[in-house]
C-alpha cells in the first residue's frame, strides 16, 4: 500500500490551518489530485487503510496474571472452553464452549440482556475488564432469531456520551437463557487511556483532511451546514466534489492499543465516481487519517432458475417460474407489475453513463417478465432479460435467508418491515450491466435503514462478453456480503468486517456454492467461483487460487496455506 500523505502540519494553529487550506486550494485550482504523475494511483484505489497496523508493529499486549488465573478457573468448570485473546487491547476477545454452552439455563427466566450482563460481570477478570469498563454503554441492536430462539445483543462502549469506534460487546443467549458465547472488544481502563477530551479541529477540517488523504479534487471548501451541541457534536458538512451526499460526522473514541485511545471524527464519504463508500476516522486533534474502510465489498473475481449457476450449467435452461414468492418473507409479493421494483429490491440497468441511476426501465407485461436472450450477441442486446434475472435472484435470496434468521429484526433489506422490527427503508438497489466496471461485481452495505447497492458488471474476457447478471453464483456471493456485514456487527454496525483475514469472501463463496448445488453433486467435486462471468468452461478453475473441493487431490490447502494472505 502506498504511503499515506497525512497533513502532519494540521496542528490546530493558525499557521497549520493555513497550510491545509493552501493545500486544498491547490487541489481546487489545479482541478487534479495529488500524485497524478504517470504510474501513480490515488489513495482511494485501495479499499481499506488502517494506520494502527504500522503504529502497533512492535506492540504486543499479554494477559495479566489475574486474567490467566480466571481463564484457568473457568476452564476447570467448562472443559470445552475456547478462548481468543486480543494482542492489541489486552482483553479476552471471545469465550465459547466447543462442546456446549458456557452456562446452564437461567432458572429465573431473566431477560437475555440481564442474563448476558450478569455473566459478563461474573467473568470480568476472565475478559480483562473491570466494573468501570461497563459503566457506560448503549444497546445498538438486540436481534431475536425466530428460527433458533436465540437472542443476539450488541452493546457499544461509551464514555462521557461518546461511543467507542467498534467498541462492541456481543452477547449470544439461547432460548433457555444459556450463554452461547461472548465476543468482546470493549477497551479496558478507557478513561485513563484517552489522549484528549475535546476536539481541536472541526468536522469541516476533518473532512478536508480526508479529501487530502483520498487525493480527490474538490469543487469547494468543506463547509459546516449544521452542528449539534451534544457530546457527539453531530455535524453536517457540505463537501462538493468529494462526496455524493452531505457528510454526517460525529465524535468517537478510536482505540489504538491498550492505554492509547484517540478522539476522532467519524464519517462516511460516497465518492463521486460511485465506486466507494468510505467509512473514515480522522484524529480530532491532529487531522491524521487513522482508518478508511470501504463499505463497498467487491468480489474481485473474474438467470437462470435455482439451482442453475449460469447459462452453461444445468440442463434445463431458462424457464418461466410461476409465483416464486414466499408468503412469510414477502407478504406483499415481490412487486405489483411493470418495472421491477418491490419491497425487497429495485433492479434496473445502469449501463452508460454509470451514475447509480436507472436507465430506461424494462417493462414487464403485468407481473410476467419474459424477455428474449441471444447469448451469441453482446449483453447490450438482452438488457431486459438480464435485469429480470437479477431481480429474481435478489428476491429469491431474500426469501430463503428470511427462513434462517436474516429477517427484519436481523437487519435484512426491505422498505416496509411490517412491524416486525428493524429500521426498514433499505431495499437493495441492484444495477444490471453497470457501466462503471468490468469483470467484477460489488455490494455496498450501509447500516440498517440505508439502501445497499449491488453492481453487476459484464466481462470482456470472452467474445461475446459475458454478463454477470447471469452468473448466479456471483449474485449470491455479493448478496452474501450484505448478510455477513449486517449480522456480524449487528444491523447498526457496518464496520466489523474490516480486518485483512475476515471471512466475508469465503462465506459469500459458500453461499454461492449452496444456492447452485445440484442433485448428485458431492463434496469431492471441483467447484470454481465466477467461471461463467470470467469466460471459463462450467468446470473451469474459477478465480480463486484453487477450486473448492473436499478432495485433497483437487484442493489440499489448510489454514496454514493462507497464512499471511489477505482478502480476497
Amino acid at each position: 500500500m502506498k504511503q499515506q500523505r497525512d497533513p502532519q502540519y494540521l496542528r490546530c494553529t493558525p499557521a497549520g490551518r493555513l497550510a491545509v487550506l493552501t493545500a486544498l486550494l491547490a487541489l481546487l485550482v489545479s482541478g487534479s489530485a495529488w500524485a497524478a504523475a504517470p504510474g501513480s494511483h490515488h489513495q482511494h484505489n485501495h479499499r481499506n487503510y488502517d494506520a494502527r497496523g504500522v503504529e502497533n508493529l512492535t506492540f504486543k499486549a499479554a494477559p495479566n496474571f489475574e486474567q490467566k488465573q480466571a481463564i484457568d478457573a473457568l476452564r476447570a468448570d467448562v472443559p470445552g472452553l475456547a478462548v481468543t485473546f486480543d494482542k492489541t487491547l489486552g482483553v479476552t476477545r471471545s469465550l465459547y464452549n466447543t462442546t456446549g454452552y458456557l452456562t446452564e439455563p437461567s432458572l429465573e427466566k431473566a431477560a437475555p440482556l440481564a442474563v448476558g450482563l450478569g455473566y459478563v460481570r461474573s467473568q470480568l477478570s476472565t475478559l480483562g475488564l473491570t466494573e468501570a469498563d461497563l459503566a457506560e454503554f448503549e444497546v445498538t441492536d438486540s436481534v431475536y432469531s425466530k428460527l433458533s430462539g436465540a437472542t443476539h445483543i450488541y452493546l457499544r462502549q461509551t464514555y462521557q456520551g461518546i461511543p467507542v469506534y467498534n467498541g462492541q460487546l456481543h452477547l449470544n443467549i439461547n432460548r433457555d437463557g444459556r450463554v452461547i458465547s461472548i465476543n468482546n472488544a470493549f477497551v479496558p481502563n478507557l478513561g485513563s487511556a484517552l489522549k484528549s477530551l475535546a476536539p481541536s479541529i472541526g468536522a469541516d477540517e476533518a473532512v478536508a483532511a480526508a479529501g487530502l488523504h483520498l487525493e480527490i479534487p474538490l469543487k469547494s471548501m468543506p463547509a459546516i451546514l449544521a452542528a449539534d451541541a451534544g457530546p457527539r457534536q453531530a455535524t453536517r458538512v457540505a463537501a462538493k466534489g468529494l462526496s455524493l451526499e452531505e457528510v454526517n460526522a460525529e465524535l468517537m473514541w478510536l482505540p489504538i492499543r491498550s492505554g492509547d485511545v484517540r478522539l476522532v471524527w467519524n464519517f462516511q464519504i460516497q465518492t463521486t465516481d460511485y465506486d466507494h463508500w468510505f467509512d473514515m476516522t480522522v484524529d480530532a486533534e491532529t487531522g491524521k487519517v487513522w482508518t478508511r474502510f470501504d463499505w463497498v465489498n467487491s468480489g474481485d473475481f473474474r438467470v437462470y432458475a435455482e439451482p442453475d449457476e449460469s447459462p452453461l450449467h444445468g440442463s434445463v435452461g431458462r424457464t418461466l417460474v410461476t409465483d416464486p414468492e414466499d408468503a412469510t418473507a414477502s407478504p406483499n409479493g415481490w412487486f405489483t407489475g411493470g418495472t421491477m421494483s418491490g419491497n425487497n429490491v429495485t433492479a434496473c440497468p445502469d449501463t452508460s453513463p454509470a451514475n447509480n441511476s436507472c436507465d430506461s426501465n424494462p417493462q414487464c407485461s403485468g407481473t410476467t417478465c419474459d424477455f428474449p436472450v441471444d447469448l451469441s450477441q453482446q449483453p447490450s442486446s438482452y438488457v431486459p432479460a438480464a435485469t429480470a434475472n437479477l431481480f429474481y435472484w435478489n428476491n429469491l435470496i431474500h426469501d430463503i435467508q428470511y427462513q434462517y434468521g436474516f429477517d427484519e429484526a436481523g437487519g435484512n433489506f426491505q422498505e416496509n418491515n411490517f412491524g416486525n422490527g428493524g429500521a426498514g427503508g433499505d431495499s437493495v438497489n441492484a444495477d444490471a450491466q453497470d457501466g462503471s466496471g468490468n469483470c467484477n461485481a460489488n455490494f455496498a452495505t450501509p447500516t440498517d435503514g440505508g439502501n445497499p447497492r449491488m453492481q453487476m458488471f459484464t466481462c470482456t474476457n470472452a467474445s461475446p462478453a459475458r454478463d454477470g447478471d447471469f452468473d448466479n453464483g456471483v449474485i449470491v456471493h455479493e448478496y452474501g456480503h450484505g448478510i455477513s456485514i449486517r449480522q456480524v456487527g449487528g444491523p447498526g454496525n457496518s464496520s466489523c468486517l474490516n480486518n485483512t483475514q475476515q471471512a466475508g469472501e469465503g462465506w459469500s463463496d459458500l453461499l454461492g456454492l449452496i444456492y447452485t448445488h445440484e442433485p448428485g453433486d458431492a463434496g469431492t467435486d471441483s467447484r470454481g467461483i465466477g467461471t461463467y462471468l470470467f469466460g471459463q468452461a462450467p468446470d473451469g478453475p474459477g478465480i480463486r487460487d484453487l477450486p473448492y473441493s473436499t478432495d485433497p487431490a483437487v484442493n489440499n490447502w489448510t489454514y496454514e496455506s493462507i497464512s499471511g494472505a489477505s482478502i480476497p
